[in-house]
């Protein structure tokens, strides 16, 4: 096929380990192109939640039946869409793309596939098969898979053995590889196992006048996010994650001065006086910040005044100037009646100001004439905390040393209750009125690593060793 002037349409075929990629162009005109994707499995295991890396000179300006999940300068990561994330060997999927180009069209002659499974450690998850029912010749087995770490495991796959036929599966895919091998994968409904919870597939086995022979050489993996964490003292400054290398650099005093992925500069920081006065990003941006006596004047990107910081004779703040947006910040306090009021107020009519009165703290917030709410915070001769709104809501709390007990009531109806317990003036457990419980665990440092949910792990984080989050698990 030509062009429209009669020049050659590109047609390339990229062979990976266990892919290929063959790019079509179908149509060119003015200094646009349509193109086709097609990435083909050529392994013997099931491609799962695919990304594809690669170089292009041309702009995209649209694509369909994938997204773009990053450019940097030039350099795409071409993610799957939720119908099309899992490619089984032999099967292909296709994407296309309306591109701009300059010049000659040239298409990308390198391809890397991301997020690729990843062996699972072996302790970190334990496999134990039981037999449901049994006859001569056949049996039920399931397989129950237990997550024993701290992570999630996400989009897993088992691989195995077996000498014996294996007729059906439930709660999992199963494709036979080579001679009596076989692989299972996840479905949609139990496609992450959380810390300390389990997964369980049937099976049932027909043997022979032998008997039956039960699946073995188990390896289990997945598609969670593979940290490589390299520290020199206590700095972060080698990050790998699924095919992403983070590199970080930092000046003597500590301060981050450059952030590279994959060896392309994202940005660079310099640093006066332990105060970070200017940025490069590699889009060519270059903001700059400037300071007296420590404090914050003013912020400049690419030489044009964008922020600007100002204060009273006291050194307290007074303004913030946005010009990018043309907001005013104006910050104000006064004594009257032996009350302090502090108020802010934005040149759009905006205004919040707030007084600690006899009883307690008045706050106020209106929009030019019109006041949209008011709060009275009070406490009673019972120690008691209420909240009064402009509506007639009141919020009542009743706080003690390792409690304290909120609720929201509207006349006489009763809106939403929550009874939040501390230990060591950290909060470790919220009751709400529905019977949620929410429970809170903390490391030696007080970092919180774990939130249950009704006794059942919701959410798990991880930090490095200098306290840096590195990963949160829904």
């Amino acid at each position: 096929m030509r062009a429209e002037n009669g020049e050659q349409l590109q047609q390339e075929l990229y062979e990976g380990d266990n892919f290929t990629v063959q790019f079509k162009e179908q149509q060119r005109w003015g200094n646009n192109y349509k193109a086709e994707f097609i990435l083909t499995n050529t392994g013997d295991t099931v491609i799962k939640n695919w990304r594809l890396q690669f170089d292009s000179f041309d702009t995209y300006t649209q694509i369909w039946n994938a997204q773009i999940e990053s450019n940097i300068d030039g350099t795409y990561i071409i993610k799957n869409m939720d119908y099309n994330s899992n490619i089984n060997p032999g099967d292909s999927v296709s994407f296309g793309v309306i591109a701009q180009y300059e010049g000659i069209v040239i298409s990308p002659d390198y391809f890397e596939l991301l997020g690729s499974l990843n062996a699972v450690s072996n302790d970190k998850y334990v496999i134990t098969p039981s037999i449901q029912n049994e006859w001569d010749t056949g049996c039920i087995l399931e397989l129950e898979i237990k997550n024993v770490s701290d992570s999630l495991i996400e989009e897993w796959q088992l691989d195995f053995n077996c000498l014996s036929e294996i007729e059906s599966v439930w709660n999992a895919e199963i494709f036979e590889g080579t001679t009596n091998s076989y692989t299972v994968t996840s479905k949609s409904y139990n496609r992450n196992i959380k810390p300390d919870s389990s997964v369980t597939i049937g099976m049932k086995l027909k043997g022979d006048y032998t008997g039956v022979s039960y699946p073995s050489g188990f390896v289990l993996s997945d598609n969670s996010v593979d940290f490589d964490i390299f520290e020199k003292g206590e700095l972060l400054n080698k990050l790998s994650q699924n095919g992403y290398y983070y590199y970080f650099e930092y000046n003597e005093n500590g301060e981050m001065t450059k952030l590279s992925v994959n060896e392309q500069p994202i940005f660079e920081g310099k640093y006066k006086d332990n105060q970070l006065v200017e940025m490069r990003y590699s889009n060519g941006e270059i903001i700059t910040y400037s300071y007296y006596d420590g404090e914050a004047l003013s912020c400049e990107i690419n030489g044009k005044k964008a922020y600007e910081w100002k204060y009273d004779e006291d050194g307290e703040l007074s303004e913030i100037v946005d010009y990018l947006n043309d907001i005013t910040y104006t910050y104000s306090e006064k004594e009257l009646d032996d009350n302090i009021i502090e108020t802010t107020s934005i040149n759009d009519g905006f205004s919040l100001s707030i007084s600690e009165e006899e009883l307690g703290t008045k706050i106020i917030y209106e929009y030019g004439d019109e006041k949209k709410y008011s709060l009275d915070y009070i406490v009673d001769a019972e120690n008691q905390a209420i909240k009064s709104l402009l509506d007639g809501t009141k919020i009542y709390q009743n706080i003690s040393e390792n409690q304290s007990e909120d609720t929201i009531k509207k006349g006489n109806e009763k809106i939403s209750s929550r009874i939040v317990t501390y230990e060591d003036g950290i909060i470790n457990k919220s009751i709400y009125h529905d019977g949620t419980e929410l429970e809170y665990f903390y490391d030696d440092k007080g970092n919180i690593i774990q939130i249950n949910k009704n006794g059942q792990i919701e959410v798990t984080y991880k930090y490095t060793e200098n306290d840096q989050l590195l990963r949160e698990n829904n």
